[in-house]
């Protein structure tokens, strides 16, 4: 059952196509703690941005997680030992480059284990919002800056308040961004 879910996420992932860093640390207290909303949405997930490249991007990965989906297909899957992810996936270019990577949160707390609020990824009053009440994606989008490309953030769930993903993916290809 695992294995179909992380080859499913691979499958959704493959479809799927600043200055904040990953997402923000709820700060410490009760449940109902306010979170504390970066000036800048996320610029990576555990470390892997947009641009990267690929061998950089394995590497940290490979520190804090496990390839669950070998080389060959669209993306590549990282089971991770992470409070707030479970999952890791990175789609790579063809000048083996970080395309877009997404992380899957973890549904439940418990065991060291927290949910992800949208509001940690970035301010949510400057995201695109889309809703049918029963499914929410915030859109952010990070305009390319020198040495950086453009990306989107999307961030996705069926929780008004906790997404079960969100991926940042490059808007702008500058030569050798393939």
């Amino acid at each position: 059952m695992f294995k179909k879910m992380v080859l499913a996420f691979a499958a959704c992932v493959a479809l799927w196509c600043g200055d904040g860093g990953g997402p923000a640390r709820a700060q410490q207290g009760s449940a109902s703690a306010e979170v504390a909303v970066p000036n800048q949405p996320v610029t990576e997930v555990l470390g892997v941005k947009p641009g990267m490249s690929e061998e950089e991007a394995v590497r940290l990965l490979d520190r804090v997680g496990r390839r669950q989906v070998g080389q060959g297909t669209k993306a590549e899957v990282w089971g991770v030992r992470d409070d707030r992810l479970a999952h890791v996936a990175v789609r790579f270019s063809r000048d083996h480059r970080v395309r877009h990577v997404t992380g899957l949160a973890h549904r439940t707390e418990g065991g060291g284990r927290r949910r992800v609020r949208y509001a940690e990824l970035g301010d949510t009053a400057r995201a695109r919002l889309q809703s049918d009440k029963n499914n929410y994606t915030y859109t952010w989008r990070v305009e390319p800056r020198s040495g950086f490309p453009g990306y989107v953030i999307v961030a996705r769930g069926s929780d008004p308040v906790y997404l079960t993903s969100y991926s940042l993916y490059r808007i702008i290809d500058p030569p050798g961004f393939n």
